[in-house]
């Protein structure tokens, strides 16, 4: 009697953790086909977020964990990336667009697109930053070397392009900082104040997503641009 009470409770153990299981990995899933997602009292741990409870999802640990960025303004008004690791049952997915059009969706959706691309082009001015050093560290070794002094307009040509490609891209990544900058403080007033002033004028969100495409097709025409310069052997 008491081996088939066991064989019971291990049987009913396997089927609760296959579907525990099941259940966990369709969640990740879905938070990593949305990208937004909403953390349940959140506001216990951080005051002030800009977006409330919504935030974009960074990476999720063992099935279990999952990593959220929040971002916020400082005293400075400086912008401030929270990356905040939440237990996977508080964390939900943004599926679909709310029926009611919630204004901190909108916003959020807004500004997580605006983070992504700035986070993406992170490392590509890590890059250059490397090959404009590795190219500079070129031409004073062809300055010394007579054997070599024929490459040296070559060489110089193409530090002089890429510190300029370098100083581009430092430009339009201080423009997505700012034009974030700007949403985050318009969020932060409006979600302090929505009681009297509920809703982003017409005129105000038409501003912005002018501002975004703008930055944006400029990112894109840089990223083709960069594609064109030949990498130099053990450069990156």
């Amino acid at each position: 009697m008491e081996i088939v009470l066991l064989l019971l409770l291990l049987a009913a153990v396997a089927i609760w953790y296959r579907f525990w299981y099941a259940s966990s990995r369709r969640k990740t899933q879905q938070l990593k086909s949305s990208g937004l997602v909403r953390v349940d009292e959140v506001h216990k741990r951080y005051r002030h977020l800009p977006l409330g409870n919504l935030g974009i999802l960074h990476k999720i640990k063992d099935g279990q964990r999952v990593q959220v960025i929040f971002p916020s303004l400082t005293a400075d008004e400086d912008v401030d990336y929270i990356y905040s690791w939440h237990d996977l049952r508080v964390v939900r997915p943004v599926l679909e667009r709310p029926k009611d059009d919630d204004e901190a969706w909108l916003r959020a959706t807004g500004i997580a697109a605006l983070i992504e691309e700035r986070l993406q082009l992170e490392p590509e001015i890590t890059k250059l930053k490397k090959y404009h050093h590795k190219l500079g560290e070129l031409l004073d070794l062809v300055d010394e070397s007579e054997e070599h002094l024929e490459q040296q307009d070559t060489l110089a040509v193409t530090h002089t392009q890429v510190g300029y490609l370098l100083e581009q891209a430092k430009l339009l990544e201080q423009q997505y900082v700012d034009l974030i900058k700007v949403t985050l403080r318009e969020a932060l007033i409006r979600s302090e104040l929505e009681d009297f002033n509920p809703d982003l004028r017409p005129e105000e969100r038409r501003d912005l997503n002018n501002r975004y495409q703008e930055i944006r097709a400029e990112y894109q025409v840089w990223k083709r641009v960069a594609h064109t310069f030949p990498e130099l052997p053990s450069v990156l």
